[in-house]
């Protein structure tokens, strides 16, 4: 046989030994069929300890939620008042405490009558009558408001035995009657007003004051004491700031004494008509 005989021979021989080498093991590589599974194996643990740990941390955070949700249900709201046992006698007693430091009310009743006085003229405006006042200082007056007319008056006539003694005054300042003064019927109005208890004991012993029936310098000094305990509640009052004008002026004869006692009456008696 030729030497390529017996070399296809051999070779043909080689090719049908399926024996493994010896180096066989380590040169091949791994499965590739293996190796997947390997991977998709350790890929499914992951995924289900993240989906374990997903649900374990849900539920936490939904106890969490029901109880904070629960707490913030029994607390009372921010802002909101609490009521408390007593709160509604404490308010009673704070309303009744106020209202004892206003004092208790009680019902005065004036009880004043007609008289005559003395006008000295009527306008349209208060500013025109203050004007006219100012004129006539020398004779003690009073500006009223009726029915939209502003009065200038002066000298409340109790009786007439001093109206002459008025006029006469008048005359001997140059007032003629009818032309710069005129006598005047003027009703006074009798009402009921409430007022505080230390209000109605002043107003009491005012009504005294203006009962007397002979307007002496004893009867000027009283006046003057009681307005100077004239109460904060009638402080303003503009009837009451004529009468106080009026005894702070010092008269220079009787005449003017008897006139200024006359107006300051009739101050007086504007102040009770108007409360």
């Amino acid at each position: 046989m030729d030497e390529r005989k017996k070399v296809r021979v051999t070779i043909n021989q080689d090719s049908k030994d399926h024996r493994s080498h010896d180096l066989e093991k380590v040169l091949t590589p791994k499965s590739r069929g293996i190796h997947n599974f390997s991977g998709k194996k350790k890929f499914s643990v992951t995924i289900l300890r993240a989906v374990i740990l997903a649900v374990a941390l849900g539920t936490l955070f939904g106890f969490a939620m029901m109880y904070f949700f629960d707490l913030s249900t029994d607390q009372t709201p921010v802002g909101t008042p609490v009521e408390t046992i007593g709160t509604q006698d404490d308010d009673d007693e704070s309303q009744s405490e106020g209202a004892s430091d206003q004092g208790d009310s009680t019902v005065f009743q004036t009880d004043l009558s007609t008289h005559e006085v003395f006008q000295l003229g009527v306008f349209s405006s208060e500013q025109n009558a203050r004007e006219l006042q100012l004129h006539l200082d020398f004779v003690p007056s009073v500006v009223t408001e009726e029915n939209g007319q502003y009065l200038l008056l002066t000298s409340l006539l109790k009786d007439s035995s001093v109206e002459e003694e008025v006029m006469n005054y008048f005359e001997s300042n140059g007032l003629e009657r009818n032309e710069d003064y005129i006598s005047k019927t003027w009703t006074f109005s009798s009402d009921e007003v409430e007022v505080p208890d230390e209000v109605h004991d002043w107003l009491n012993q005012g009504v005294e004051l203006i009962h007397e029936t002979e307007l002496t310098g004893e009867w000027r000094d009283r006046v003057e004491e009681w307005l100077s305990q004239l109460p904060s509640h009638y402080s303003d009052h503009n009837y009451l700031d004529e009468a106080i004008n009026i005894i702070t002026d010092q008269a220079s004869n009787e005449s003017e004494q008897l006139l200024q006692n006359q107006t300051l009456l009739l101050a007086i008696y504007l102040f009770y008509d108007a409360i």
